[in-house]
């Protein structure tokens, strides 16, 4: 069982580190673990350092844990893992020789970079790497998700344990924005709010699909874009999915107006269980004929991937899917598919329309949540761009666009177009709606603990 875990901090959103800051003395990321790779090697080497690997991988107990504060725990005999309910999911190995062997259950998040161990003096120490991203003058840590969970290791008897953690502090790239939109409003649907889909209605306002809690999903309506009705989730505004409540629904939803109602595509599960769905309603509340269109292909870049986001539009007579696709590292890539009815879908060629860019961009780490409109004769492109951060787990992330021809080949701005919300971290699910003058984006960013929904006004 793993655990979400939110560790707090802030970000210094558009402003550059200065030079004389803290941060601006640290080392980048790839230079603060090479170091941090030496720090560890050294804190181990010794006739004492213990070469082994978990038990079995993946084995979970369901133990909170703040990874601040992260502790060993030795299980000396098999009574004991009996008797202990925390400990029901540990499986000890059939060849487990009590007299002689004991189990250390080590939380291990993912923001740790390694973890080494060695015993001295009857006392096992479990040195961890901890790379912590600092983001603004004085130090402060940036904030970020970890998957929090407990690792078994199999290891000779010993008296006690104890964690020696070793920080890794690196410095964040910065980024000049592209200067087109304009501050942050929001934010404009609160309570969990996340994976905003929008589109414009006939009367001349807007309407919204957004996920909430458990992952339902809800619907609002605003005239201006910026108050909503109902300003968070309803009950009455609950989406049903064939007559269920729409539980399973993954990140960011498209929709697409139909002239008998609208079609709503999204990804569900994991892995090479991951799909997309479409499923059809004709007042956006009761949704029904739900349909897998898309999986992944089992080979090829896409093989052992995840998708997790999509956004659909119809053009010329066609319809367009461009989809979000992580592979086991996090590292986010997009892929297209076309189609002529909205059910049968083709992939275009066999790689992704757009990866990570080179070290040092602010899509390094990769790439998710498409939206896509078309405009002026060619596509225009709204996704979120991770950089910096920690291998696995990146912890910044910023919205971009890009613009193509073909829906194809794609050529990205030279900068990006929006940090986070002053107070949240993190901005994803960028949703875009074109208008005469400009367009509008509405997004998710973390603030006071849960995701929220916000908006801006961006000008071309």
């Amino acid at each position: 069982m793993a655990f979400l875990v939110l560790l707090a901090g802030c970000s210094s959103g558009e402003e550059a580190i200065p030079s004389t800051s803290i941060c601006g003395g640290l080392p980048l990321r790839d230079e603060a673990l090479t170091d941090l790779d030496q720090v560890l090697a050294a804190a181990v080497a010794g006739p004492g350092e213990l070469a082994i690997e978990p038990v079995q991988d993946g084995q979970f107990y369901g133990v909170y844990r703040e990874p601040w504060t992260d502790e060993v725990r030795l299980v000396a005999s098999q009574e004991e893992l009996d008797r202990d309910q925390s400990l029901r999911d540990i499986v000890a190995p059939d060849s487990m020789d009590w007299d002689r062997e004991m189990l250390a259950l080590v939380g291990e998040g993912q923001s740790h970079r390694w973890y080494r161990m060695r015993i001295a003096e009857g006392t096992l120490e479990v040195h961890v790497g901890r790379p912590t991203a600092c983001v603004e003058a004085g130090g402060i840590r940036a904030g970020f998700f970890v998957w929090s969970y407990t690792r078994v290791y199999r290891i000779p008897k010993v008296d006690q344990a104890r964690l020696v953690v070793h920080e890794g502090l690196f410095r964040m790239p910065t980024f000049e924005t592209l200067g087109a939109c304009g501050e942050p409003e929001g934010p404009v649907v609160n309570g969990w709010s996340d994976s905003p889909a929008v589109v414009s209605t006939p009367e001349g306002g807007f309407r919204m699909w957004f996920t909430g809690h458990s992952n339902w999903m809800f619907d609002t309506s605003s005239r201006d874009g910026i108050n909503w009705t109902p300003d968070g989730a309803e009950e009455a505004h609950r989406l049903s999915f064939s007559g269920q409540p729409s539980s399973g629904a993954s990140s960011k939803p498209s929709v697409l107006p139909r002239p008998n109602g609208y079609w709503m595509f999204y990804a569900t599960g994991f892995g090479s269980t991951s799909a997309i769905r479409r499923i059809v309603s004709a007042d956006g509340l009761d949704w029904k004929d739900e349909t897998v269109v898309l999986e992944p292909a089992r080979n090829g870049w896409e093989d052992g991937m995840t998708i997790d986001s999509v956004s659909v539009l119809e053009h010329e007579g066609r319809f367009f899917l461009w989809y979000g696709m992580t592979d086991s590292a996090h590292v986010g890539r997009l892929g297209l598919a076309t189609s002529d009815d909205g059910l049968s879908w083709t992939r275009v060629g066999s790689a992704p329309v757009l990866e990570p860019g080179p070290r040092g961009t602010f899509d390094e780490q990769g790439i998710s949540t498409p939206t896509v409109a078309f405009r002026d004769g060619h596509f225009v492109l709204w996704y979120t761009a991770i950089y910096g951060g920690v291998e696995r787990v990146p912890s910044n992330s910023v919205l971009a666009m890009a613009t193509s021809h073909d829906g194809v080949k794609w050529t990205r701005a030279t900068h990006p177009l929006l940090f986070q919300p002053i107070g949240g971290f993190w901005v994803t699910n960028p949703n875009a709606v074109v208008e005469d003058d400009g367009y509008r984006l509405w997004y998710s960013s973390w603030i006071n603990g849960q995701p929220a929904i916000f908006h801006s006004r961006c000008s071309w």
